[in-house]
């Protein structure tokens, strides 16, 4: 309750004078205007006389309902303009009368006071039913510009209790229950009074169910900029300026001859207004290699800015004009060497089965547009961590199947089945490395998110009502998978070609010694095959530590050269140095077989060998019909080893 009470004052002192007050103006006072000051509409404000139909749905879920539901929505980043409701209502036997009406911000504390809200719109239309949207006319409905991150509030109420809205004990009064790039509607409340409930009558918090029909502002005439990527290897003497601006003039040139020359782009030109603004060119942060030291390679971003009509996309201008960088490049090759390592356009094709129990039926032009928004916006979110941007998708074929279909239900009863067959074809741009499948990567998206897919499409339209479920398939009409870009390269100078030269008779040259040198080693096997005869093993092998026959006696025999012969059982090896002879000699050879490969074996212990005779003669005596080597590192002053 409330206590109510007076405060006793004293009266103030009277004062000697008589008190004065300032006399009465002879003019009239400034009224107040009747009805608040214009505000400017979305084609001032966005800049443009080109709007886009555009739309957002919450849910047809619903639950509870009574007779009005009160809720708000905030633009986003642009500017939008608020042209229609559809709202949910349980009644189809006849018409509803729905009044709706606004508030700039929010609506708290105003929910039952009628003088702070504004009537934009009053009609009667047929209910659609439990499960379906019923739209407002824009006709019967007052626009409601918002300012980029303005927040205005909504009620719409029927003057019967046959509005639908739901209820969810996760969601707070105040928090987003949908949104898009443009624009969130928030939870609000249900009243349960007509036209205003009092607070005993208000039931917070509650969801909106319907689509709020918006507009945005587009260019007339867009711009679209398509950036070429060039790694361009260039002389020393030209400086970065002069590079960035002959290059920037060359690719303008080439593309309004490619306009002149090339039929498909005579067409853009003629029927969607296809221009060529300017070309531009700058350094790109980064480094890239250089030829050689004759040259500096300079990393370039080559932008084409581009202007057409609405009647074309920029997504798809985008992508033509990708698909011609080779033609782009073709003539700066005949004066630089440029390699491209730019974005490379991918192309695959999506097909969406949407299934109904009632006739199945082709989109209009709208629920196109609306289908083809919400199909690109869910793919996009999906695919930025893979570096892919999706630049279009468009529908190319719709087909209506099973129309007559009917199936047998439980009951007995039968119910017609119908599907609607959307064929679309998705493109895109991606910068390689690595490659990847844009086909397979694409299914990959839909096919882990198929709820949240099937969900952005029944949202962007209330003409999706109709269809029980939705499945999507990817299509690959040809090779899609993203390759690496070749490379434009500039003719071959004469330096170049005198290096070709030189690295192919090195390649020859070395060729021709392995010949020769595999030659000598296969005949060197076969003579040292003949053991029974006098063999000659140089004694670099046994540098490696090997325990053969010689090293076992001779360990200063990697400055000698070895000969040995085989004579029955028994085994000699000879040791010639640059002053003396030693000689060894063995008997009964454990192995009965001395040949190339044992020479370098462990024989094994040393006992295994009994020296018959060992004596050191000076070589000039008895080596005279022997070759010796001669060693400039040969110590005559070591003592032999025995």
């Amino acid at each position: 309750g409330a206590l109510h009470y007076k405060a006793d004052r004293p009266c103030p002192k009277p004062t000697f004078s008589p008190t004065t007050s300032n006399p009465p103006s002879i003019f009239i006072t400034k009224q107040p205007t009747i009805s608040p000051t214009s505000r400017p509409d979305l084609k001032t404000l966005a800049g443009t006389d080109c709007l886009q139909n555009r739309a957002l749905l919450t849910t047809y879920d619903g639950g509870t309902g009574a007779y009005g539901s009160m809720f708000t929505v905030t633009a986003k980043e642009e500017p939008i303009s608020i042209t229609s409701l559809s709202f949910h209502t349980d009644y189809s036997e006849g018409n509803v009368t729905a009044i709706v009406y606004n508030k700039g911000g929010d609506f708290v504390g105003y929910e039952n006071n009628y003088s702070a809200w504004r009537k934009i719109s009053k009609s009667t239309l047929k209910g659609s039913g439990d499960g379906h949207g019923s739209r407002i006319e824009p006709d019967n409905f007052e626009p409601v510009l918002l300012f980029p991150h303005e927040t205005s509030s909504f009620y719409i109420t029927l003057t019967t209790a046959d509005i639908r809205y739901s209820r969810d004990d996760n969601v707070i009064l105040g928090s987003p229950v949908a949104s898009n790039r443009f624009l969130v509607i928030n939870a609000g409340v249900g009243l349960a009074d007509y036209p205003f409930a009092s607070e005993f009558f208000i039931y917070s918090p509650r969801i909106f169910n319907g689509m709020v029909h918006f507009e945005t502002g587009t260019s007339c005439f867009p711009e679209q900029n398509v950036t070429y990527i060039f790694n361009i290897n260039h002389p020393l003497d030209i400086g970065e300026p002069e590079l960035l601006k002959f290059v920037a003039n060359r690719v303008e040139e080439v593309a309004r001859m490619l306009v002149l020359s090339d039929t498909k782009l005579q067409l853009l030109q003629l029927e969607h207004d296809m221009a060529i603004n300017a070309a531009s060119a700058k350094k790109r942060i980064g480094v890239c290699p250089k030829r050689n030291y004759k040259y500096l390679c300079t990393p370039v971003d080559i932008t084409l800015s581009l202007r057409h009509g609405t009647t074309l996309s920029s997504g798809r201008l985008k992508y033509i004009w990708l698909s011609l960088y080779k033609n782009i490049t073709r003539d700066i090759t005949s004066f630089f060497d440029i390699h491209y390592v730019g974005y490379l356009p991918v192309e695959t094709s999506l097909k969406v089965l949407l299934h109904s129990e009632s006739h199945a039926r082709k989109m209009a032009n709208d629920t196109t547009e609306a289908f083809q928004t919400a199909a690109a916006d869910f793919l996009q979110d999906k695919l930025i961590e893979q570096n892919i941007a999706v630049l279009e998708i468009e529908v190319t074929q719709q087909s209506v199947t099973g129309s007559n279909r009917r199936l047998q239900t439980d009951d007995g009863s039968y119910i017609h089945t119908s599907s609607l067959e959307i064929t679309s074809s998705i493109l895109g741009e991606y910068r390689p490395p690595p490659e990847k499948d844009f086909s397979g990567i694409i299914e990959d998206a839909i096919d882990s998110d198929m709820h949240d897919f099937e969900e952005a499409i029944r949202r962007s339209d209330e003409f999706f009502e109709i269809y029980n479920s939705i499945e999507a398939n990817v299509i690959v009409p040809h090779n899609l998978v993203v390759a690496h870009a070749p490379s434009r390269r500039k003719r071959t100078s004469n330096s170049t070609t005198m290096t070709l030269t030189i690295i192919l008779a090195v390649a020859i040259t070395g060729f021709l010694l392995l010949v020769v040198g595999f030659y000598y080693y296969k005949k060197k096997s076969k003579e040292q095959e003949k053991f029974n005869d006098t063999f000659f093993q140089e004694s670099s092998v046994l540098k490696e530590g090997k325990r053969g026959i010689a090293s076992l006696f001779f360990p200063s025999a990697a400055h000698s050269t070895i000969i040995g012969t085989i004579c029955d059982d028994n085994i000699s090896a000879v040791q010639w140095t640059n002053n003396e002879r030693r000689a060894i000699t063995f008997k009964d050879d454990p192995r009965k077989k001395w040949d190339e490969d044992n020479f370098n074996k462990d024989y094994g212990d040393d006992e295994d060998y009994e020296i018959m005779d060992a004596h050191v003669t000076h070589a000039s005596s008895s080596a005279s019909n022997h070759h010796s080597p001669h060693y400039s590192d040969f110590n005559p002053n070591e003592p032999p080893y025995f």
